[in-house]
This record gives C-alpha cells, sequence and structure tokens, in this order.
C-alpha cells in the first residue's frame, strides 16, 4: 500500500511539473512557454501530426521532404509560439510589403485590436516602433530573392550581409517589443496571442534548443 501510494505521489508530482500554467496563454513566462514546447512527448505527437497530415498531402507525390524536428501550429497550439516568433510573422505579413496582402492583413489586424479593446493608436504605434525592424525585414527579403534567383554578382557578400542583418533584427525587434509592452501592458501580449497567434506556424527541419529560443527573446545580447 505504502508502495502504491509513493508511486501515484510520483505521477501527481510529475503531472503537475509538466501541467500547463492556469492563466490565459499571454501571460506565461518564457520558463512556462518553453517548459511545453520541450515537453518531449508532446513533441513527438506533433511531428506525428504532421507526417500523417503530410503522407495525405504527398500520397501521389515522389518526392518526400526530410522529416521536421518540431512543428508548431498556432490554429491548435499557440501557447507554444514564443513572443518574438509571432511578433516577427505579423510584421512581415503587415508590412514586409506594400501589397493587397499586406494591406488586407493590416485591415483585419486593426478589426482585431478593436475587438480586443484596444486604443485606434495601437497599431499606428506597432508599426513606428518597429520600423527599423521591419525596414531591416524588407532588405533581408530583397536580399534573399536577389541571392536565390542567381540576380547578386558577389553572393557571398549577401549572405555576409544577411547574417549582419539578423543579429541587428534580433536587438531592434526585442527593443521595439519592449516599448510597445511599456505602452499598452499586457493588451500588446494579448493581441499577438489572441489575434496573431492561430494564423502563425513554424515547421522546424532543423532543431532548435531552448537556449537559441530565450536568447532572441530577449534580443541576443
Amino acid at each position: 500500500m505504502k508502495h502504491l501510494l509513493a508511486l501515484l505521489a510520483a505521477a501527481w508530482a510529475a503531472s503537475a511539473m509538466t501541467a500547463p500554467p492556469s492563466k490565459p496563454i499571454w501571460q506565461w513566462t518564457t520558463d512556462e512557454r518553453l517548459a511545453a514546447r520541450f515537453d518531449e512527448a508532446a513533441r513527438i505527437r506533433r511531428v506525428e501530426a504532421f507526417e500523417a497530415q503530410r503522407v495525405i498531402s504527398h500520397a501521389r507525390t515522389v518526392a518526400v521532404p526530410r522529416h521536421p524536428a518540431d512543428s508548431i501550429h498556432g490554429s491548435e497550439h499557440p501557447e507554444l509560439l514564443m513572443p518574438f516568433e509571432i511578433f516577427t510573422s505579423f510584421t512581415e505579413a503587415a508590412y514586409g510589403a506594400d501589397d493587397d496582402v499586406a494591406r488586407h492583413v493590416q485591415r483585419d489586424a486593426t478589426v482585431q485590436a478593436s475587438k480586443l479593446g484596444l486604443p485606434p493608436e495601437f497599431l499606428p504605434t506597432l508599426r513606428k516602433q518597429a520600423r527599423a525592424f521591419i525596414a531591416m525585414q524588407r532588405e533581408e527579403r530583397t536580399l534573399k530573392q536577389q541571392i536565390f534567383t542567381g540576380g547578386m554578382r558577389d553572393p557571398q557578400s549577401g549572405i555576409a550581409r544577411l547574417r549582419e542583418l539578423q543579429k541587428s533584427e534580433c536587438a531592434s525587434r526585442a527593443t521595439a517589443m519592449r516599448s510597445l509592452r511599456a505602452r499598452f501592458g499586457t493588451g500588446f501580449d494579448r493581441f499577438l496571442y489572441s489575434a496573431i497567434a492561430p494564423g502563425v506556424f513554424r515547421d522546424y527541419f532543423e532543431p532548435i534548443s531552448a537556449q537559441t529560443l530565450r536568447a532572441e527573446e530577449d534580443g541576443c545580447k
């Protein structure tokens, strides 16, 4: 009996450690988010779901893409996405180009922000605070197009510039996000996780560590 009670206590303790926090996902800490994301059993289930869907999608094709290390879709697991990942996806979609798609994203974000009770100046302020980061995203997109389409005479210099940009983007993004949290409080993170995260997905074909994600969230200091 004592042995059974000990086993039950150990099982309860393990489940308590892995149980998701009982609070809105936009209030999760970085530690809580990473603990859930790097739960190995849950990661395996996500990859298996990805593979099952891929079997259906590629049933009639010959080439089969390589296996992912992880697959996180915000429509199912928004809580596993880091704030910087959601923010990056949003600014890229809304401000990375001047086209109808970007304008549609901006209009939809305006509606969603209003529904969440955010003030009319929320999105204009977001764009202003992130203007340096957005400019770097645009430059990165242009460089990638030039490099991978063969339109650059010296692709090595382009690749070197990409590395510089990615490091600068990390710091610039973190600065913008800190400013937005200072201005709008938890409303900023609630917007990310309620309005944007459900449309974000990240399929990782190379392993990424918790340390790397934490560093990016902190601005790659």
